[in-house]
């Protein structure tokens, strides 16, 4: 098994955990309705690490990294593993 193939794997697992305990806190919150929380890079990192995306010079690189930066980190996850995964067919077909 190829090292893209397993970093695809280990994505695809470490997203839907974070998406299993994220369901799991939904469940365990108080009687109130509770809305569901997404987890976002912006949430985890300080903005003291983020400054730097506007500082980039294109416009729409800019709004690119700023879309990432604020996707949920399952989906980011889950996007990454298929990604290493498609690259892994490619190259082991040639």
């Amino acid at each position: 098994m190829s090292k893209l193939k397993i970093a695809g794997w280990v994505a695809w697992v470490s997203g839907a955990l974070l998406l299993g305990f994220q369901a799991i806190s939904l469940f365990m919150g108080t009687e109130e309705k509770v809305a569901w929380k997404n987890l976002a890079i912006v949430d985890v990192a300080d903005e003291n690490y983020l400054h730097w995306i506007d500082t980039i010079p294109w416009v729409s690189v800019q709004q690119a990294v700023d879309y990432v930066v604020h996707m949920p980190i399952y989906l980011l996850l889950f996007c990454f593993g298929l990604l290493c995964f498609l690259i892994n067919g490619f190259r082991s077909k040639s």
